[in-house]
């Protein structure tokens, strides 16, 4: 009788353990009704995450409804690397990097960078710059790009910033203030293949030409001294900020920007000259310095050229014919 107990008493007490072990929770997964996550300030719950499919990364995110999406579309491409998240478009041609900082917190749609808080609730300002390509005029028409990242043809490849205010909202406004700190630096990493030297063009120093009216390029310059062996070659600067190049017979068109010191320079001493504009020629971008003797004369150094393009105009110098009255 005393066997037969024992052996009773053995099973349950195995039976006991089983049981017990098997509602054990996991300690690799957190417990009902905790979370794995942080709340931030924006009481954002976005999670980013990599779904590979055939080694292709493709980062999608979830929105704080549930909703996943992919974090940019299907005109570019977003990756994981050590550095934060490399944002390649037109083509793969050129790349930004953003900052591990803005990990869920930013979304792309087309070529424009959004704070995604504010962009999913629908607020009106939401986008932190944009990346346009623009035409020769365009490039010098408001608003003014702040840094000329390279050109694609006869386009300039332009990052843009938003020209409207904050978001109204307290919450997102600190969340968009605090994203628009880091928005130079982010722009700063910008590369683009037909920017060999990648030496991205900062307009934070220039102006419209409508802004002044009195600048001494304005009116008309002709070929003084040559060193590409063309004769007959005029510039034409105009008061809206456009320009005509005339070479044997062939004409461009492009803009200009005005440098907002060059009422400052000294152009009589040569030790003080400085560049008086931007300019936008076909695909191409010039800096312009004239000298004030006898004749004011102009000469070009080239800041941005791609790849197996001509240097339409450094080396020569243009004397000015005639001014606008």
């Amino acid at each position: 009788m005393k066997l037969k107990l024992l052996f009773c008493a053995g099973i349950c007490l195995t039976a006991c353990c089983l049981s017990a072990c098997g509602d054990q929770p996991d300690s690799s997964e957190p417990a009902a009704g905790q979370s794995d996550t942080v709340q931030t300030e924006t009481e954002q719950t976005e999670t980013t995450k990599k779904d590979k499919t055939d080694d292709a990364e493709n980062i999608m995110i979830t929105l704080h409804n549930g909703q996943e999406v992919p974090i940019s579309d299907a005109s570019s491409t977003v990756r994981e690397t050590e550095e934060g998240y490399l944002w390649e478009f037109h083509g793969g041609e050129c790349t930004i990097t953003l900052p591990k900082s803005w990990e869920s917190r930013f979304i792309i749609r087309d070529t424009t960078v959004y704070c995604l808080a504010c962009f999913e609730r629908a607020e009106f300002v939401s986008s932190l710059f944009r990346i346009e390509f623009r035409s020769a005029e365009e490039a010098a028409a408001e608003p003014v790009p702040v840094l000329i990242l390279g050109s694609a043809g006869k386009e300039y490849i332009c990052a843009v910033l938003p020209d409207i205010g904050e978001p109204e909202n307290g919450v997102l406004r600190r969340e968009y203030t605090a994203m628009t700190a880091e928005r130079e630096a982010v722009l700063q990493t910008a590369t683009c293949s037909s920017n060999e030297q990648n030496a991205l063009l900062a307009t934070d120093t220039y102006m419209p030409a409508s802004e002044n009216v009195t600048s001494a390029l304005y009116g008309d310059w002709k070929l003084s001294k040559t060193r590409n062996g063309k004769l007959n070659e005029t510039l034409s600067f105009r008061t809206d900020g456009t320009l005509t190049f005339t070479s044997d017979g062939e004409v461009q068109e492009g803009s200009y920007l005005l440098n907002i010191y060059a009422s400052t320079y000294d152009w009589t001493n040569q030790s003080n000259w400085g560049d008086a504009a931007m300019v936008f020629l076909d695909g191409k971008v010039y800096l312009a310095t004239y000298y004030e003797g006898t004749r004011r004369t102009l000469k070009f150094t080239p800041v941005l050229l791609p790849p197996d393009s001509s240097d339409t105009l450094s080396g020569s110098v243009y004397e000015q014919t005639a001014a606008p009255e």
